[in-house]
């Protein structure tokens, strides 16, 4: 699946939502948009500027100008990855840099969605650019070492799903498995291996190291559009569960998976959120307030009835297939209720939905939250 960065002026919230919503399927995406709004500006820069470099096309969107979005393109440009511009207005086709740093222009989203998704599906072992073989683009010892540290960072700032994703990145780009140890890491691939001496926490330490990739681990066996079964005793519990990786679910030990419900103030009206998950939840607040911002952009927030129920729909749905895509099947029940005025709105899935038990202790703990 190509990987988009969605470039583009931060007011340019509908563009992304709709890139997002109707192309997530076909294409993976990178919005920086959805970076931890407590992060720091030198921060966000290096995490987008990492987004940039792992993704393998930059659309941007230049209805109106941003510098942030033309150093975005030169920045792309520098490292090889081919900037398509959606100009709709046809403003910027004369403007002498985005013309040198751009490979192609459109007229339209929907026109330029369509040809990454073309795009997507005529990949060869040749770069997009057709400039460099994966064969060229292999990195070496010491920048596979920098990839095992970088990822040992993101465990020790909590990123957990920012670690998962690198691993994942870096497995389908070289086929390179990285595994923790007691002693560091292990790295493992179809031309070499290696070890990281460093000195780990709880956290990172997992199973033993794997062998060489010959496509047949749990990742390249993965069906299309699914993703692996993480062990998530160590990404989500650092440890203190039995390994869970060779199911979707935790079986002895779901006493480490206890239902969480988070109350939430949208547009001055309590909203509640319910989740019984077996992955990491310490980005959940990012997430709830990234999909409401997209279902307001989408006109879900408009003071109607209908719209109110779209709202709830858009943020269940948003993320089951957020924690899905962390570990598949995972997200066994989410519950998202919101009163307004007169009015409860509530959205269910899975065991929230069908589980009375479940539903009970929802609603029990709602009932008590207002009281505490």
């Amino acid at each position: 699946m190509l990987k988009v960065y969605l470039a583009g002026a931060v007011k340019e919230k509908g563009y992304r939502a709709l890139c997002k919503m109707s192309y997530e399927k076909s294409l993976s995406f990178f919005d920086p948009m959805e970076n931890d709004v407590n992060m720091s500006d030198e921060e966000i820069v290096e995490v987008d500027k990492e987004m940039i470099r792992h993704s393998d096309v930059l659309v941007a969107y230049v209805n109106i100008y941003s510098a942030g979005t033309m150093m975005e393109i030169i920045y792309a440009y520098m490292h090889g990855i081919p900037v398509f511009v959606i100009d709709i207005l046809k403003t910027f086709r004369n403007d002498k840099w985005i013309k040198y740093h751009t490979e192609r222009y459109f007229d339209s989203i929907e026109s330029c969605m369509g040809y990454c998704i073309k795009l997507g599906e005529k990949r060869s072992d040749k770069s997009i650019s057709g400039t460099k073989t994966k064969e060229e683009m292999y990195p070496s010892i010491k920048e596979i070492e920098k990839m095992c540290k970088e990822i040992r960072t993101l465990y020790d700032d909590n990123r957990t799903e920012d670690a998962i994703r690198e691993r994942r990145f870096i497995h389908d780009q070289f086929g390179i498995i990285i595994d923790f140890t007691n002693d560091g890491i292990n790295w493992t691939s179809g031309k070499e291996g290696g070890f990281v001496k460093m000195s780990l926490s709880k956290r990172e330490i997992g199973m033993e190291p794997q062998p060489v990739c010959d496509g047949s681990c749990s990742t390249c066996q993965s069906s299309e559009g699914a993703t692996s079964l993480i062990n998530n005793s160590i990404e989500a519990n650092a440890g203190m569960a039995r390994d869970d990786s060779q199911t979707s679910t935790r079986l002895l030990d779901k006493h480490w998976s206890p239902m969480i419900v988070r109350k939430y103030q949208m547009q001055g009206w309590p909203l509640f959120v319910g989740i019984i998950c077996d992955a990491n939840l310490n980005d959940l607040d990012k997430k709830v307030y990234g999909l409401a911002r997209e279902a307001e952009n989408l006109g879900f927030a408009n003071g109607n009835i209908q719209d109110i129920r779209n709202f709830c729909g858009f943020l269940n749905d948003g993320l089951v297939k957020h924690y899905n895509s962390i570990k598949e099947g995972c997200a066994e029940g989410m519950m998202v209720c919101w009163y307004v005025d007169k009015m409860w709105v509530s959205a269910a899935y899975g065991d929230l939905m069908v589980h009375e038990k479940c539903v009970s202790e929802f609603y029990h703990i709602v009932n008590t939250l207002p009281h505490i």
